[in-house]
């Protein structure tokens, strides 16, 4: 099961003549159990003008597995998941080390009084309104990016390496 859900991802490479490094790509985990959301975000980050290795969880369970080996700089999860939902998983990933200073945003269909009626969300998470607007993700993603290039610039890292 655990070569299953670690198979290879899916890297989205720009047109542009020049390949970034490796440490130059953004990770991005989704984890969203609607398969059509899944596809769009797929189209929208293929779109990006960067280096993406994106990968996808369909429930939170499968996040966790995802998240512990692939060490997203970027996790883009729905709280309302089957098995483990996504408040749980989000907890379980603040507590892990290799996921600790990953960026979490939420994208849900929950109202923040319903958010607040589970439990909240932990500090530094970013809950949006689904449907999230695709422009607002590809921007909150190319500032991830841009944040990655200047700590690559100068020498510090935004999130562990692969295979330490």
């Amino acid at each position: 099961m655990l070569q299953q859900r670690n198979g290879p991802g899916t890297t989205y490479t720009p047109d542009t003549g020049a390949a970034l490094p490796r440490n130059q790509a953004l990770r991005v985990l989704v984890v969203e159990d609607d398969p059509h959301l899944q596809e769009i975000y797929k189209l929208v980050i293929s779109s990006l003008p960067f280096t993406v290795e994106l990968e996808t969880a369909d429930d939170g369970y499968g996040g966790l597995i995802k998240a512990g080996s692939k060490r997203p700089h970027v996790i883009i999860a729905d709280l309302m998941l089957p098995g483990m939902d996504g408040f749980r998983m989000i907890r379980s990933l603040l507590d892990m080390p290799e996921t600790r200073s990953t960026t979490i945003y939420v994208i849900s269909a929950l109202t923040s009084a319903e958010i607040q009626e589970r439990g909240g969300l932990p500090e530094g998470v970013q809950a949006i309104v689904k449907p999230a607007p695709l422009a607002l993700v590809m921007r909150l993603l190319s500032d991830e990016q841009r944040k990655l290039s200047e700590a690559s610039a100068s020498g510090g890292a935004q999130s562990p390496p692969l295979n330490p």
